[in-house]
């Protein structure tokens, strides 16, 4: 067995395909608020038949008719981006990526020393500062539904 991932200080894609799909889709509302002719545009590489019919129905309605696009859209526009970082892969097939700063890594070839560890798990004031900001810059909608700001190890093994 290893073990290998980031420590962050931020937040994280969760690893369950279904909250994937859904900050996906969240991320797509709150562009269809802030700039329609980005999604428009995304839509359009997506190969929506008549994606201007989409934007002109209800919040809800279009919530469900892109569900389906949300797993899609953190894969092909946010990690392919790099609105979120990549984080190692393991032996999952979902995405794995984070919002924040990474403040260390573990791999299986370390043997790091307890002192070294809680080291590495504490951030600077400007690295806590600098992963807030990028934080706070996320849309509201997507937030809620994140794991909170926070000092993560997200992390694979196989």
């Amino acid at each position: 067995m290893y073990i290998i991932g980031n420590i962050v200080v931020g937040t994280h894609l969760p690893w369950n395909r279904n909250r994937i799909r859904q900050i996906g889709q969240e991320y797509m509302v709150h562009l269809r608020n802030t700039a329609p002719q980005e999604l428009l545009s995304i839509l359009q590489d997506f190969k929506i038949e008549d994606p201007e019919e989409l934007m002109e129905i209800s919040e809800e309605e279009f919530r469900e008719e892109v569900s389906d696009l949300g797993y899609a859209f953190v894969e092909e526009v946010l990690l392919e981006e790099g609105a979120w970082e990549k984080n190692y892969h393991g032996g999952s097939d979902d995405p794995s990526a984070f919002v924040g700063v990474e403040i260390g890594s573990l791999d299986e070839t370390d043997h790091i020393p307890a002192d070294e560890l809680i080291r590495q798990l504490t951030p600077t004031e400007q690295q806590t500062a600098e992963a807030r900001e990028k934080y706070d810059a996320l849309p509201e909608n997507v937030r809620k539904i994140l794991p909170p700001f926070g000092v993560y190890i997200v992390w694979s093994s196989s």
